[in-house]
């Protein structure tokens, strides 16, 4: 069977619940003996979790699209296509143009659009250049918790491993920033 059949299937199910609790509500030549509102109530969950089930299988199918997780994180951890110094270059060259001239005041006061342009233009070149030296870089894991077995990562998240190292348990990249992880700490 393939996602789309599954999907197909799934979709089909829902709609067959969905009929046959109108036709079992409608009926009036059911006998009383019979809970009508009960089974009912039990087609239409049945056709809740069909649809909700398509919708997934329609989600997962659309990450499959995307590639495969170990696919998807070997293209974060891929260098950069672009010469981050030539970028900065450019957003430099474009957050001069933003018309500002006269003092700060008035900018925040008056002209409210260009502030948020200076910003934003400041936000993007640090960005270029932070991730420039963050791909160079990699995540530092630090056994914070001995006992409850907790590390602390260099991207400053927590993360508990129930048994065994990061290595013991196939961590080589960390889940938080992507970045390879290096041990550090007393337990490396």
């Amino acid at each position: 069977m393939t996602i789309d059949e599954a999907i197909s299937h799934a979709r089909e199910v829902a709609e067959c619940q969905k009929m046959s609790a109108r036709l079992i509500e409608d009926n009036a030549y059911m006998p009383e003996s019979v809970d009508k509102e009960a089974i009912t109530y039990g087609n239409t969950i049945c056709a809740d979790e069909h649809e909700q089930l398509a919708e997934w299988l329609e989600e997962l199918k659309q990450y499959r699209a995307i590639g495969t997780p170990e696919e998807c994180l070997a293209a974060k951890c891929t260098p950069t296509a672009y010469d981050p110094d030539k970028v900065v270059e450019q957003l430099e060259k474009l957050k001069s143009l933003v018309p500002v001239n006269r003092v700060l005041d008035d900018i925040v006061n008056d002209k409210p659009k260009e502030l948020g342009m200076l910003i934003a233009y400041n936000k993007a070149i640090e960005i270029v250049k932070s991730s420039e030296q963050e791909q160079k870089s990699e995540c530092e894991w630090k056994l914070e918790d001995a006992e409850s077995n907790l590390y602390v990562t260099g991207c400053e998240n927590r993360q508990l491993i129930f048994e065994g190292t990061p290595e013991e348990n196939g961590y080589k990249y960390c889940p938080y920033c992507g970045r390879k992880i290096k041990r550090g700490g007393i337990d490396a």
